[in-house]
């Protein structure tokens, strides 16, 4: 609840005082039929873009992880796993 509050108490307090101020917090809800589809074709072209380019980081990363799994015998830890990423990296490229 306390991150809730110190992310829209601002926001909150604001729109009490001007309401007016509320296009600007919750825009797409005062935009028009077009406004809208071009906010979710934007938020959609970025979401699936930044999959694309991150994508194969993503799996780098995950091979990574189960090879050091399978190696070490235990779950490894976040830099484990980063090392050995930047080792996959250096020698495959």
């Amino acid at each position: 609840m306390r991150q809730w509050l110190d992310y829209f108490g601002p926001a909150f307090v604001l729109v009490a005082v001007f309401p007016r101020v509320a296009a600007l917090f919750y825009a797409p809800a005062y935009w028009k039929l077009r406004g809208t589809v071009s906010y979710l074709l934007a938020h959609t072209l970025i979401y699936y873009g930044g999959l694309y380019v991150l994508g194969p980081h993503g799996r780098r990363a995950h091979a990574a992880q189960e090879a050091l799994r399978a190696r070490l015998g235990r779950e490894p830890t976040d830099a484990e796993v980063m090392a050995e990423c930047r080792f996959l990296r250096a020698h495959t490229t």
